[in-house]
């Protein structure tokens, strides 16, 4: 049987099997066909536990019905569309209280939903218009007389959406500057990689204080997940000795309102920078639950008389080490994904019926509890007598029983998370960028990617369009950089949910 596959079992030969058990004892051969049918089941049930798939890790135990299928065939709405344009097209002859054409008799009114059509037209990623402005000139004294620009046209050369667009595109999707520009130059555009840099390192001073705001509410925030990933630099200036690495840091905060993203670029690893974030936290917000795998480097060391902090580690991370030793302990690794595939499934269960902290505490300890107290003896038992220390299993036992309360810390404090994943989606944002640009030049470069990779991913988090925030506050610069609270990315997404103003002539704070 292939891995996955499910079983061909002859059920009516099974069946006859259970009454021929009930009546007489199972002949030799009888009970071989038996037992060679459970062993295939049971195959087939812990592979579809010990999947990486998350819905076959879960789908074998969980009790979540099938879920509907939204109408439409799967495609997107034309209210799905944030960015889009809206036009608002009147009935071409009638109007609101006019006789009805159709039965003469009754009155139209107006709908309060009105039938929506989406049309996608093709453009450049940034357009360029070129205003000819006519020139006059008097034939006796050489006067001239040049028109003036048209309304709208503003009078700089670059507007704020070419920073935010170029910020969304390098450092949202990873697009390096030099490809775009030659992207660009398909379409009749010359935007020079040398004037986009310009261009984002301008807006990024602008935006500074709106992140500085992120960090703040980041600091205060109840559950905060960290991870790092090394990164290089052209022109990098040595400020600590004895280091020999770069390193970008990010560090995913949830607060009561949003999730925050922040990233930090240079030579501390993520507990030096986890420490820095913290300097900001009041001491009435009590002790955060940083999330983090086991390495010894994303530990604040250097919080010294800072308040405490509940360190909870990745299980996924000590999942992952079974996973990798499966081809050559099957048996062992195959029981331990199985019997974490049930906590898993429970924490998947509790999601599902929205259990509040205290609530999702009280069922892991019914329910996985017990599980992972069997995982914990089992562990210590084969560690202790059949595994060799050097082996990949005896490597992934050791990590299981070495950093066992951090990896069960779910089971103690109301809150405390499972895994790491959110911050593993998020560093992915460095990793996209480190595969397509390779480096940054100085650190003038980095900081300005950390700038707004912290805004855009924030946007993301939140769902929030990025270029409409980023434009938001270039165009309100003045506003964001006096009461840089108010421009965060939830708080300008209430205001256009509220139907306020447009951002331009929002009134200051």
């Amino acid at each position: 049987m292939g891995k996955g596959r499910k079983p061909k079992v002859d059920w009516k030969a099974v069946h006859q099997l259970v009454d021929e058990a009930h009546e007489q004892p199972l002949s030799d051969t009888s009970h071989q066909q038996l037992k060679a049918t459970v062993s295939l089941l049971e195959a087939y049930l812990a592979d579809a536990k010990s999947s990486e798939k998350g819905e076959k890790l879960l789908g074998s135990g969980s009790s979540k019905p099938a879920e509907k299928r939204k109408g439409g065939k799967g495609r997107n709405g034309a209210d799905d569309h944030l960015g889009a344009e809206v036009q608002n097209v009147p009935h071409e002859s009638l109007h609101h209280g006019d006789c009805c054409p159709e039965c003469a008799s009754g009155k139209v009114y107006e709908c309060k939903k009105p039938a929506k059509d989406i049309r996608f037209e093709a453009q450049p990623l940034i357009k360029a218009t070129v205003y000819e402005r006519q020139r006059l000139k008097c034939s006796h004294c050489d006067a001239t007389f040049t028109a003036a620009p048209p309304p709208g046209a503003g009078d700089e050369k670059y507007d704020e959406s070419v920073s935010a667009a170029l910020a969304v595109s390098r450092f949202g999707a990873g697009l390096p500057a030099l490809r775009l520009e030659n992207l660009l130059r398909q379409f009749g555009i010359l935007l020079p990689d040398s004037t986009q840099w310009e261009l984002v390192r301008d807006a990024a001073d602008l935006a500074q204080p709106v992140v500085n705001a992120l960090v703040r509410y980041g600091a205060n925030c109840k559950n905060l997940y960290i991870d790092d990933t090394s990164m290089k630099m052209i022109e990098q200036k040595r400020h600590l000795p004895g280091r020999t690495g770069l390193f970008t840091t990010a560090i995913v905060a949830e607060g009561a309102e949003a999730k925050v993203a922040l990233y930090f670029t240079g030579e501390q690893h993520a507990g030096e920078n986890l420490a820095d974030v913290l300097r900001y936290r009041a001491e009435a917000s009590g002790a955060p639950l940083v999330m983090f795998d086991a390495l010894s480097r994303n530990h604040p060391k250097a919080q010294k008389e800072r308040i405490d902090i509940v360190v909870s580690n990745c299980i996924t991370h000590g999942r992952r080490n079974f996973v990798y030793a499966l081809n050559n302990f099957p048996d062992e690794c195959t029981y331990l994904l199985s019997e974490l595939g049930q906590v898993y499934h429970n924490e998947a269960r509790a999601k599902e019926l929205g259990l509040d902290p205290d609530g999702r505490l009280a069922f892991h300890q019914t329910h996985s509890q017990p599980v992972l107290a069997e995982i914990h003896e089992w562990a210590t038992r084969i560690y202790d007598n059949t595994t060799e220390p050097n082996s990949a299993l005896g490597k992934a036992v050791a990590y299981l029983l070495k950093h066992w309360r951090g990896l069960t810390e779910f089971l103690r404090t109301p809150g405390a998370a499972l895994e790491n994943n959110i911050c593993e989606r998020a560093i992915k944002k460095m990793v996209l960028y480190r595969k397509n640009s390779l480096f940054y030049r100085n650190e003038n470069g980095s900081s300005v990617g950390d700038i707004f990779m912290s805004l855009i991913h924030t946007c993301e988090l939140n769902s929030v369009p990025a270029f409409t925030y980023l434009v938001a506050i270039l165009k309100n610069a003045d506003q964001a950089q006096a009461n840089p609270e108010a421009w965060l990315p939830w708080e300008f997404a209430a205001r256009l949910d509220n139907k306020s103003p447009p951002a331009e002539v929002l009134p200051q704070g």
